[in-house]
């Protein structure tokens, strides 16, 4: 069995149960997706530069706690913005890690000569944008689509949000050959990241030095809640409660 973490790096469990309900429904055979989101009292979502920063440290202890401690064979860190990507990865050993904005541009760039990604609001065009160049499909960038929307007002209405973000790639624009939209979130409810086609999320992940894992770096049990009990029988941490495959 495969075992995915999709790591919510956010300070509240409250879009735990509904993002691993949407994964495990997109899951290949003999997948098993679980959700976490990280300890303590910490910021709702990403939308604003310095809450990453205070994020950074607990992200990086769930990745090694998933990885040294519990095995996943891979993770995706939940938020378009992708954050800490290359350091997750420094840290991750043999346990792929990946992002939806990675995942989402390989998938859109094998379908289509060019994309759209549709954002919440213009403050997350720059940094989105960065990540775009960096991974070498800026060439294959269309546009970006403000819905005008933060990520709180996302949760405020779900149908009214989703109405929203299926009009918005009918507005007029011609680009030169097909064309595919994603939408993103900086980490909520809403961070999964939408292709208007099915993804799976996969990565290659280079082998790190030696010395890329500080072992001072300090472990964070992540939290989980709602969904099935999982035992977990290879280490003394057990969560109360776990999003994972039955």
């Amino acid at each position: 069995m495969v075992r995915m973490l999709w790591i919510n790096p956010v300070g509240t469990h409250l879009y735990d149960a509904p993002i691993g309900a949407e994964l495990r429904a997109e899951a290949a055979p003999a997948t098993r997706v679980d959700v976490c989101s990280l300890p303590g009292a910490g910021p709702q979502h990403l939308e604003w530069n310095a809450l990453e920063a205070v994020v950074a440290g607990p992200t990086m202890g769930v990745v090694r706690w998933a990885s040294e401690q519990q095995g996943y064979d891979a993770a995706v860190i939940g938020c378009f913005y992708d954050p800490f990507l290359r350091g997750a990865r420094e840290l991750a050993g043999s346990m792929a890690v990946t992002a939806p904005a990675e995942a989402c541009l390989h998938i859109a760039a094998t379908i289509g000569e060019r994309v759209s990604i549709l954002v919440g609001r213009r403050k997350w065009i720059p940094e989105m944008h960065e990540n775009v160049v960096k991974y070498g499909y800026g060439d294959h960038l269309a546009s970006f689509r403000v819905l005008d929307m933060s990520v709180d007002e996302f949760q405020a209405d779900p149908e009214t949000t989703q109405q929203r973000i299926l009009a918005r790639p009918r507005t007029r624009y011609a680009p030169t050959g097909p064309t595919r939209s994603c939408w993103a979130a900086p980490s909520s409810s809403a961070s999964t990241g939408r292709c208007r086609t099915r993804s799976v999320f996969r990565s290659s992940t280079p082998s790190p030095h030696p010395c890329a894992t500080p072992s001072s770096w300090p472990l964070s049990e992540p939290i989980t809640a709602g969904g099935p009990a999982v035992s977990v029988a290879t280490t003394p941490y057990r969560p109360a409660s776990a999003i994972g495959s039955p």
